[in-house]
């Protein structure tokens, strides 16, 4: 008879716990949604991305595309523009599963070279891309000065080969630049000079070879009066070595 108490006792005590647990469970259930309840609803602040028209119609339709790069406009002259901007236009669907867009891009890249109490040289590289089926990408490398007192500058050459080099003391460097006419590959050579800017051209005397397609500043010599230099007229092997003068007389020896 105690023993069938006990076991009663037990199943009671176990129903009751029980209950407990089921009431604990579904408050906190009630809680939980109380709780989100009163949170605001999730926003997205993702925006559309805007649709391209296909390039097939799009491209007929652009006469002249509007420049890219915004006006430069700084207080002084001698300040540097480091820009680069990048615009896509229309959709190449060069099949059904492949799709991309068809963009365009121009960045100016300008570092100072070398910058005295009287001015700074600058260099600018300049490039424009653009591709829908096909590529394509334009560099241009100029030159200029600019004067710290009054913020004046001038632009020395406007297509310039690899990077200008200084002379041992720092104060003229010299570059190769390409000839006044796009249409030719002549090339020439100079020395600016730090103190005012002033240009000196090099090649003022006729080289052996006729055309010369390539050139290449090598080095200068310790006391800065000469420039080794190395010329290419085309030919696989037509790579030539020089002495030049700095002095802007011409005179020019050749090099073994």
């Amino acid at each position: 008879m105690h023993t069938l108490r006990r076991v009663s006792d037990r199943r009671r005590l176990a129903w009751a716990t029980s209950g407990l647990i089921l009431a604990l469970v579904a408050v906190s259930i009630h809680g939980c949604r109380v709780a989100s309840s009163a949170l605001p609803a999730a926003t997205s602040n993702a925006t559309a991305t805007p649709i391209l028209p296909d390039c097939a119609q799009a491209l007929t339709k652009i006469a002249t595309p509007a420049p890219l790069l915004p006006t430069f406009a700084p207080d002084c002259a001698c300040e540097i523009e480091n820009v680069s901007v990048t615009e896509k236009t229309c959709l190449v669907r060069a099949a059904p599963d492949q799709v991309y867009p068809c963009a365009r891009s121009e960045a100016v890249h300008e570092r100072v070279l070398a910058e005295t109490a009287a001015g700074r040289l600058i260099v600018r590289d300049h490039t424009r891309a653009s591709g829908c089926w096909h590529g394509t990408t334009s560099e241009q490398r100029s030159l200029r000065y600019c004067t710290l007192s009054d913020c004046a500058t001038r632009t020395i050459a406007e297509r310039i080969w690899g990077d200008p080099l200084p002379s041992p003391d720092t104060l003229r460097w010299a570059f190769v630049a390409a000839g006044a006419d796009p249409a030719e590959l002549a090339l020439q050579l100079f020395v600016v000079d730090l103190a005012d800017g002033g240009v000196v051209q090099l090649d003022t005397q006729t080289f052996p070879q006729v055309q010369v397609v390539g050139a290449q500043i090598l080095s200068w010599s310790a006391d800065g009066l000469w420039l080794e230099i190395s010329l290419w007229d085309g030919r696989a092997a037509g790579y030539h070595r020089f002495r030049l003068r700095t002095d802007g007389h011409g005179d020019f020896e050749p090099l073994p």
